[in-house]
């Protein structure tokens, strides 16, 4: 059910860390915070829209740990490049 939270977090640090950008200071480049604040979306849209997709998961690994596993890959990419599949505006600075 953490997945996406982990994923989120994960690429978010790496990428900071490959800019060479302090990981300790305050962002907004979540997928999370891409969708609600620059992307339109409301937080319930988006928070709804992630408890659905950790529903979705945690029922396919009930069902069956391979294909869990390979709906939760899915799920996680799709999440992660849900910023620029819905053509959110990303606004990282770049150097």
């Amino acid at each position: 059910a953490l997945l996406l939270y982990f994923a989120d977090t994960s690429v978010a640090l790496v990428r900071r860390a490959l800019r060479g950008e302090r990981l300790t200071q305050a962002h907004r480049e979540h997928v999370y915070q891409l969708l609600a604040n620059q992307g339109g979306y409301s937080h319930a849209a988006v928070s709804l829209a992630m408890v659905t997709a950790g529903a979705v998961v945690v029922g396919a690994l009930w069902s069956s740990w391979p294909i869990g596993l390979v709906v939760g890959a899915i799920v996680a990419l799709v999440y992660l490049l849900s910023p620029r599949l819905f053509r959110v505006d990303m606004g990282v600075p770049t150097r």
